[in-house]
């Protein structure tokens, strides 16, 4: 999280979307009956893609069992500013500790500062995070972020909310879900924050020499020391305002090369208990805290963008214009590009071949879009008496609807279930997210695999005889290959757009503009092969939609795939 902080700023969406990510994951984690034990900005990470990614939390090596006991009255693994006050005082880690250090990473997530990094972080900073010291909070902090970061850093351990309180807050306090930003009171508030920052820019803070971000063992401190610690800083102050100071360097590096010593031992005795701790967590977790991919994974955001620059090279070859055996349909050519409100000349073959892409895309959608309504129209509520006198045949060509709908009358009782049923843990309000998840990856993967399946092999004969009406294609062996490319065409069409966009977090939004939308180089790319893009021209054909989240906010998108256009030849705006 430090690195995407720098190389961005990010908006109050994508924050909340962080903080929703990574706090679902450490509820899941807690729920599991484990704890986290050393939870920093350093170990959240987010996956760099189209939509305000899920984050999440990794570094499981000092993780442990909420009931296992450890010994720490000697000190503790960690980075200070991140570390609860009653760690350093030889306090057991817990959940409590773990939200802790999330009421710190809420802090550095929105001001997109490192915290306490003016001071050295030594036992001096220990002494004044016991006695109550916290990242400064301004009008900058919105009012509902603020309260909640702070009531997770509360110097009372009970105080602090669960996680899974900070997880149903974060989603069901802050979203609207009329619209998939922010509720209105909430953007308000982010609003009025970001341009009191922007009004009231920060000094820039010089980072101290000893301001260390990686773990280490921190030593404990004694009550004793707390005030040994504040008399010493005072001493030392009065000092200063007397003239130079005449502090023996040497011994004080000694006596940080004894407590270094000292650490030593119980180093290798908390690494050896953590090795042991880890295994058990990995065990344990499997995949249940993370509703991203791996990077392997075919619907990764990755691998999903190769995909469908795969079917967009598929699409150019499935409409190929090219060849002196290919002839035009002229009136067929004349009702598409009127239908797309094109004005080239229509014997332009490269407008012509984009919007037959165009036009197969929707068309292949519309035909999916009436087959999952049919199946709902002629399988919801039957019961099992009426369900048994379908043929085998019948059940085959509704399978994957079948499987759709009961999806969506799951997600739609989980959801009620959670509403209903009262409970602190993360996985409940998860489980429809994975639920659906899963499911459109399965679909994704085998959905109408089969090659006889009646459902395919209508729409590919019925896109072939639309193509017929603008393209025939005289060399038979040209046709057959075009017949054959057809059916993978078709249903890459059907994976990607219709299950594989559903398997994101966010659910992928795609959209086509319209013929006269002014170019855009932010949402869109050029296919001419021309001098470059000219931003006064106006778009003659969009033939491959624009693919993201939020994609018509300026605001709040964030685009996967930007619009394939051909611009209106002579034409600016």
């Amino acid at each position: 999280m430090r690195s995407y902080l720098k190389n961005k700023e990010i908006n109050p969406l994508d924050a909340q979307t962080i903080l929703y990510s990574f706090t679902n994951c450490l509820a899941e984690l807690h729920y599991i009956g484990f704890v986290h034990c050393n939870l920093h900005s350093g170990n959240v990470l987010i996956r760099p893609s189209f939509g305000p990614l899920p984050a999440v939390i990794s570094d499981l090596a000092l993780s442990r069992s909420i009931n296992s006991s450890v010994d720490q009255k000697n000190g503790s693994y960690g980075v200070i500013p991140f570390m609860a006050p009653e760690l350093f005082q030889g306090g057991q880690h817990s959940k409590a500790t773990d939200v802790y250090a999330v009421g710190i990473i809420m802090w550095e997530l929105w001001t997109g500062e490192q915290p306490f990094s003016e001071y050295d972080h030594d036992r001096l900073l220990c002494c004044k995070i016991v006695q109550g010291l916290r990242p400064p909070v301004d009008k900058g902090i919105p009012d509902f972020w603020a309260k909640l970061m702070q009531r997770c850093w509360d110097g009372d351990p009970a105080k602090r909310p669960s996680a899974g309180e900070i997880d149903y807050e974060v989603l069901f306090g802050w979203k609207d879900f009329h619209d998939v930003g922010l509720a209105p009171e909430i953007q308000a508030q982010a609003d009025a924050a970001r341009q009191y920052r922007a009004n009231h820019p920060q000094p820039t803070k010089e980072k101290h020499q000893g301001a260390i971000y990686t773990s280490r063992f921190i030593p404990c401190i004694t009550t004793s020391t707390v005030s040994l610690s504040i008399q010493s800083e005072n001493e030392k102050a009065k000092e200063l305002a007397a003239g130079p100071s005449r502090c023996d360097p040497f011994a004080e590096l000694e006596m940080k090369n004894k407590v270094l010593r000292d650490q030593n031992a119980e180093l290798e005795k908390q690494l050896h208990e953590a090795q042991k701790a880890a295994e058990s967590v990995k065990a344990a977790l499997g995949d249940t805290i993370n509703v991203g991919w791996s990077d392997n994974d075919k619907n990764y955001s990755v691998q999903l963008g190769k995909d469908i620059n795969k079917l967009k090279n598929a699409l150019k070859e499935f409409t190929q214009l090219k060849g002196r055996r290919i002839t035009l349909d002229q009136q067929g050519v004349n009702t598409l590009l009127q239908k797309y409100d094109c004005r080239v000349d229509p014997t332009t073959k490269l407008i012509i071949s984009s919007t037959l892409q165009r036009y197969i895309i929707e068309e292949v959608l519309r035909y999916t879009n009436s087959y999952f309504n049919k199946c709902i129209e002629d399988l919801d509520g039957k019961s099992n008496k009426e369900l048994e006198q379908y043929t085998k045949a019948d059940l085959n060509y509704f399978l994957e609807g079948t499987i759709l709908n009961i999806t969506s009358s799951l997600k739609r009782y989980i959801k009620e279930f959670a509403e209903r049923r009262k409970g602190e843990d993360g996985l409940t309000r998860m489980t429809g997210v994975k639920i659906r998840q899963q499911v459109y990856a399965v679909l994704g993967s085998r959905g109408f695999a089969a090659a006889d399946h009646p459902f395919l092999v209508k729409l590919v004969k019925y896109i072939l005889s639309e193509l017929e009406k603008c393209r025939q294609i005289k060399d038979e062996s040209r046709k057959k290959d075009i017949e054959e490319l057809a059916p993978s065409t078709i249903l890459e069409i059907v994976r990607i757009f219709y299950f594989r966009f559903q398997t994101q977090i966010p659910v992928v939004e795609y959209h086509f503009f319209e013929s006269g939308t002014k170019f855009d180089p932010a949402t869109m790319e050029c296919a001419q092969d021309d001098d470059g893009e000219d931003e006064a021209q106006v778009v003659e054909i969009c033939f491959f939609p624009l693919v993201g989240v939020n994609i018509l906010d300026k605001e709040k998108r964030q685009i996967f795939n930007k619009a394939r256009v051909q611009l209106r030849p002579g034409f600016s705006s």
